[in-house]
């Protein structure tokens, strides 16, 4: 029989065990959704936003909702074509504003490569297979990679580059970005999860960390 004192320590035990799992189930959806609205602007993403914004009315963060929200509302009040020449100018041509995390700080540098290299081999030891059709510093790729293993993973890339993603998203803002909303997003996901304004730790390694 369960006396009162250890029932309530195991319900408790049980409500945070459920409370934990959500937390994780969100922040995986989050990285997701904002994964692949980094996408290319198509018509496969615009037949498939009431499922998004469904998912993104699901959300508990109230910030990340409404970034999401207010994303997704400009990029159905434009043309496909804008917003195709738009995505085009800023992240294929831009040079402060591409989605290559390690660019605007290595250019063409050797270090980049070293990096790159580092990056990869971080991402097959926490058990994430990247093939050779996207650089492993592709933001969206990063977040997908996020989307996949622990917090405490997710965190340690991201303590990383967060100086490095929030240059893109300053840049982006300066130039009148439309996505800048989406780097909102990122970063109020990533402060959740425990990631600071001044915990970024540019030119640290990372240390593969064994996913359990």
């Amino acid at each position: 029989m369960w006396c009162a004192d250890e029932l309530g320590a195991y319900l408790a035990w049980k409500m945070n065990e459920k409370v934990m799992s959500m937390k994780q189930n969100e922040r995986s959806n989050v990285y997701q959704l904002i994964s692949f609205l980094f996408e290319y602007p198509s018509q496969k993403m615009l037949k498939n936003m009431p499922e998004i914004k469904e998912e993104v009315g699901k959300l508990r963060n109230k910030n990340i909702k409404e970034s999401l929200t207010t994303f997704i509302a400009s990029m159905e009040n434009s043309n496909l074509n804008d917003w195709r020449d738009q995505y085009i100018a800023y992240f294929d041509f831009g040079r402060s504003t591409n989605l290559y995390v390690t660019y605007s700080r290595l250019g063409e540098q050797r270090q980049r490569g070293i990096e790159l290299l580092k990056l990869k081999e971080f991402y097959q030891a926490s058990g994430y297979d990247v093939t050779d059709l996207e650089l492993p510093d592709y933001l969206p790729l990063m977040i997908e990679f996020c989307s996949q293993v622990s917090a405490e993973t997710s965190n340690q890339l991201f303590k990383k580059y967060k100086g490095e993603i929030n240059s893109i998203r300053n840049s982006l803002a300066e130039k009148g970005g439309q996505f800048t909303p989406l780097f909102d997003a990122l970063n109020f996901q990533m402060e959740e999860d425990g990631v600071l304004p001044e915990s970024n730790k540019n030119g640290n390694e990372i240390e593969p960390i064994s996913e359990k």
